[in-house]
């Protein structure tokens, strides 16, 4: 089995939206706005990747100067988002009702 650590973004983004979609088809045939939703998700997804690794790059801690002689540590502000976007995600598959899909064959056999 492959970790989804050791697969490229674009992989692991492409294999969530199409088990997302296959948890969808599974309860029937998908509406438009519900493939919508999941396009919504991986923006989201996306976004959220891009703020851990945001975090992983400067820590929680970060550095500032604001040019006027002010120096200091202020909170990395990628933390106080990365919640919200966690939050909005998991609303959007409450509302597709997913959020307690388990799938028991490995997707990423293969890659």
């Amino acid at each position: 089995m492959t970790k989804p650590e050791e697969l490229s973004q674009n992989v692991q983004s492409a294999l969530i939206k199409k088990s997302l979609i296959a948890a969808l088809e599974a309860k029937g045939k998908p509406a438009p706005f519900m493939l919508d939703k999941i396009d919504e998700y991986m923006m989201y997804w996306q976004i959220r990747k891009q703020l851990e690794k945001a975090v992983g790059k400067t820590k929680a801690i970060t550095k500032y100067d604001n040019g006027g002689g002010q120096k200091g540590l202020k909170t990395n502000d990628a933390l106080k988002e990365l919640p919200k976007i966690t939050k909005t995600m998991a609303a959007i598959l409450d509302g597709l009702d997913l959020s307690g899909v388990v799938q028991d064959d490995d997707e990423t056999d293969g890659l």
